[in-house]
């Protein structure tokens, strides 16, 4: 209806509490009510309307906010929480989370004043001083016609506020010479009541002819000349299982008791009673009459409309009253010559004539397609463009256009090629080629991080090669946010850090291999309280309500952890040797060893790094095994990571930690000669001590492959240069990432948080449901 310049309101207009400038008045009772969330606070910080926050960063706030692992709780948890966060900073980052703490703990603490209100008065009191404290007022808007519609709005929605606070301000009054304590929440309820109560004028309402948009429960009673039914769908309307309808459920249920009360005094024998709105059928019946209703409100003509299909293409289910209809209105026709009485309307705006676009939106876009596909007389496209670019401003933002619109253009035809050669040729800056941009790629993965690749670079690179640019070199990975349970992530590194200490007290003591005794499992229980203690006083843990659960799920996992270990290590032979094992540079990390060096053709030098979760030793049949930690129990998943087809593509932990496990083994005199290397993950989650490790190499039955074979992985020297080998295919990505290939090519799309930069979505591909 704005599009067309179709003036229309609600049936009352717009509620003040749905007005922006409103909202942020009531901000202040969501934030108290939430026991002050973070987010709530962050919203009062943020807003525009309130001019005591304009000088300070909101993003910086939020910054802090998340760092102190601040979710909610009183002001004082707030105070130390951000004092132990500023702490942590450099000096030169302190003097702004300073101020940003300072202002927050005193606007908590006003808002604390507030709840504690016990009078009227005193609650309106400290509810207008806060206001005027926060400096509610109007932004500073600019010329623009949309704009000065904001600024109307805004005008209006303050002085209506203020007209209401002073009428509840007189008659708190009132309130109070009749005694007695109100309190905050009664007195927030009868204010947010008022404003509800009154609503927004819209700019031109004195024009009463004019669209009402309405909701089906809103339109019983109403007349119109022309009615309009849209979204006539399966799941809307009817909504089938959801509730809701003439009826509210506070209302139905008062219905059912003074039923019940009525029923029982007529027929006393009847003691239970009956509840009207109970079954589905009641609620079919409900929708049916509000259906026959709003048809009713049509005077002239009706139109009832649905899509056939959703926005990304997958259908959609039309209402059951839509073919309801077609049986009242054509009762002798066969099902197919009702479907005629349809009119199909496919709403493609660009296949319509120019002069029939009234919409200044489709009219661009249907200049741009004919300018582009060069359709079109010259004369009548320099008529069209002048019409959408009149002046100066209309047309730098056209010219915009035009360029997003040649990118896209190209991106399109990138990602519509099949052929991998056609491809490359198409690729471009748009599509992640950034081969201009290759020294200063080589500056930020070469020289700042002195020539060295982590396995899950690596195999982020693997995975997609534009979601590795957009996260490690443009740092676009989203910001952790603390939540109110642990996630995975969270969850895995907790129980990481639980078995690298237990392990490490056994090592120490001599104690493998373990045989699941009580000794044991009693050391591990230690172990991990200690953990959950460390974390509990950084504040890393959520609420007790929330922690006592998952605490016990994990202490359920590590006993399991513990048999299935005593299970493994008594039929494999390996017994824990090493845990934690980082391979780094001295001078970045003094505890750890040497990572692997590798020659590249360019005659530089690069090296792998990592930490190895655990490396077993079985001296009996020289072979060593490295054991990566994994929280799920996904056997497949990892199957294929241990496979040689894609080690050096898009697996890259196996083979590296056992490049780096057998070095390290060596060089500290672990055993003479090793002659079988395993590579294993290790699922906690699984719950049959048998499926727990999935293993290649020694000791991987089925799926064994021996990685030091001596040709694809741990040639020697000169390895790097010699064709198949996966020190040649680890180079080689390394080469392509340097100079700056970065495409969007994914090998699957699980976990990516950057959906909206490249046009990629899962989908099935033949009938098998694969993606």
């Amino acid at each position: 209806f704005r599009r067309y310049r179709i003036p229309f309101a609600m049936v009352k207009g717009v509620p003040l509490t749905q007005a922006p400038l409103a909202k942020a008045a009531l901000s202040i009772f969501v934030a108290v009510d939430s026991g002050y969330a973070r987010e709530d606070v962050l919203w009062i910080i943020s807003s525009s309307y309130f001019m005591k926050f304009e000088k300070l960063d909101a993003d910086e706030a939020r910054r802090l906010y998340i760092g102190a692992g601040l979710i909610s709780g009183p002001p004082s948890e707030w105070k130390s929480r951000m004092k132990a966060a500023i702490d942590r900073l450099e000096q030169k980052e302190r003097p702004p989370a300073m101020e940003i703490a300072s202002v927050t703990v005193e606007l908590l603490e006003k808002l604390e004043r507030l709840k504690t209100s016990g009078a009227p008065m005193e609650f309106m009191d400290r509810y207008t001083s806060l206001l005027r404290w926060l400096g509610l007022g109007i932004p500073a808007w600019t010329n623009e016609p949309a704009d000065s519609h904001h600024l109307f709005r805004d005008s209006h929605s303050l002085s209506l506020l203020m007209d209401i606070i002073d009428e509840a301000t007189e008659d708190t009054k009132s309130i109070g010479q009749a005694g007695g304590r109100v309190g905050y929440g009664r007195m927030r309820d009868i204010l947010v009541k008022s404003l509800d109560s009154s609503s927004l004028p819209e700019p031109g309402s004195a024009d009463m002819n004019r669209a009402q948009i309405l909701n089906v429960f809103d339109a019983v009673g109403v007349g119109a000349k022309v009615v309009f039914i849209c979204g006539l769908h399966e799941g809307e309307f009817p909504q089938g299982g959801r509730a809701g309808a003439i009826l509210t459920d506070m209302e139905k249920e008062r219905f059912n008791k003074l039923h019940f009360q009525a029923l029982i005094a007529r027929i006393p024998e009847l003691r239970k009673g009956r509840k009207v709105f109970d079954s589905p059928s009641d609620k079919w019946m409900e929708e049916s009459l509000l259906f026959f209703q709003a048809i009713r409100a049509a005077e002239e003509r009706l139109y009832l409309s649905y899509s056939i299909q959703e926005l990304d293409g997958s259908p959609l289910m039309r209402s059951l009253f839509v073919d309801d209809m077609l049986d009242t209105l054509f009762p002798a026709m066969e099902m197919g010559e009702r479907e005629n009485k349809i009119t199909k309307g496919p709403s493609l705006a660009i296949a319509r004539p120019p002069d029939q676009l009234d919409d200044p939106e489709e009219a661009r876009m249907k200049l741009l397609r004919d300018l582009f596909a060069e359709q079109g007389e010259p004369g009548e496209l320099e008529e069209r463009v002048a019409a959408v670019a009149g002046d100066a401003g209309e047309w730098n933002r056209f010219l915009r256009l035009v360029s997003l619109s040649s990118m896209e253009r190209g991106r399109d035809s990138y990602f519509a090629a099949m052929d991998k050669e056609q491809k490359a040729i198409l690729g471009g800056v748009y599509s992640g080629a950034l081969i201009a941009a290759a020294p200063l790629v080589r500056q930020i993965v070469v020289v700042r991080r002195e020539g060295r690749y982590s396995p899950t670079a690596l195999e982020a690179y693997g995975q997609c090669p534009y979601r590795y640019f957009a996260g490690r070199i443009l740092g676009l990975d989203p910001e952790k946010t603390p939540d109110l349970q642990l996630e995975a992530s969270e969850t895995g590194s907790m129980v990481h850090q639980i078995l690298e200490n237990f392990y490490h007290h056994l090592i120490e003591r001599k104690k493998l291999p373990i045989t699941n005794t009580a000794s044991e499992r009693t050391i591990l229980h230690k172990e991990a309280e200690k953990v959950f203690a460390n974390w509990r006083k950084d504040g890393m843990l959520p609420e007790e309500a929330v922690w006592a659960p998952e605490m016990e799920r994990i202490m359920a996992m590590l006993n399991r952890w513990l048999e299935a270990e005593a299970w493994d290590q008594g039929k494999s032979g390996f017994t824990p040797a090493a845990v934690e094992l980082a391979f780094e540079f001295s001078w970045r990390k003094k505890t750890a060893h040497e990572p692997f060096m590798l020659m590249v053709e360019c005659g530089g030098v690069r090296y792998f790094t990592g930490s190895i979760d655990r490396l077993d030793v079985n001296q009996k049949d020289a072979a060593i095994r490295i054991v990566d930690y994994k929280l799920g129990a996904n056997a497949g998943k990892y199957k294929e990571m241990l496979k040689p087809a894609n080690m050096g593509k898009r697996s890259f932990q196996p083979p590296i930690y056992a490049l780096l496990g057998r070095k390290w083994a060596l060089e500290n005199g672990l055993m003479k000669d090793i002659k079988n290397v395993a590579a294993s993950y290790r699922l906690l989650s699984v719950v049959e001590p048998g499926d727990a490790y999935v293993t290649a190499g020694f000791g991987g039955g089925k799926n064994r492959t021996e990685f030091m074979d001596g040709k694809f992985l741990g040639a020697g020297d000169g390895a790097e240069s010699t064709e198949g080998t996966f020190e040649n295919l680890a180079t080689g990505m390394m080469g392509r990432l340097e100079n700056g290939n970065f495409q969007v090519d994914p090998l699957d799309c699980d976990y990516c948080n950057f959906p909206g930069l490249c046009r990629y979505i899962a989908a099935p591909r033949g009938e098998g449901g694969e993606d």
